[in-house]
């Protein structure tokens, strides 16, 4: 009835924060709470050594190059950054393409060097890939199914649904609408 009385904007806040409260578990009993905590600790320390291992496995995989011709089509920044980027490994005179967290690497758009596109294009979808040290597969199934079963014990078919509560579109379905 409070609920109803209040105007559409005070409403959608209200809403708002009981679906942030619902998302961070308020509605759960004591053990519920307990197991949220521990899969959120568990959560972290994951996604923590994700990041590193995903780092590290981006720096050693760097497309370190040696010709400056190949590097036709960046601008005199891009090559500047490069070339300070191969400095500080201790490769002077060479140019040190570093890997971006994106998938395609903004330089793809620029080189004319088809082979440095290549290589520069292996690195970045062989990160976390490779069966080294650095591998991330054991870690992304980890944390999947943690995600999965925090959403369930938060009330939620899936983790996309938990993580959607809050957004403009509320669930994945509805996502699936605006596309």
């Amino acid at each position: 009835d409070a609920m109803a009385a209040l105007d559409a904007e005070s409403r959608r806040l209200v809403e708002r924060h009981l679906t942030e409260m619902t998302v961070a578990g308020a509605a759960l009993d004591d053990d519920a709470k307990e197991r949220l905590r521990d899969l959120n600790g568990q959560l972290a320390t994951l996604n923590t050594r994700f990041e590193k291992q995903l780092l590290s496995d981006s720096n050693d995989l760097a497309v370190l190059v040696e010709d400056a011709a190949q590097l036709d089509g960046l601008t005199a920044g891009e090559i500047s950054a490069a070339a300070e980027a191969a400095r500080e490994q201790g490769h002077d005179g060479a140019w040190l393409i570093t890997l971006v967290l994106p998938t395609s690497h903004p330089h793809l758009a620029s080189l004319t060097d088809r082979d440095l596109r290549r290589r520069i294009q292996e690195a970045q979808s062989s990160r976390g890939n490779r069966g080294n040290a650095d591998d991330t597969k054991d870690l992304v199934l980890q944390i999947v199914r943690l995600r999965a079963q925090r959403a369930r014990l938060l009330g939620y078919d899936t983790h996309a649904g938990a993580a959607l509560a809050d957004s403009t579109a509320r669930s994945p379905q509805r996502v699936l609408e605006l596309l």
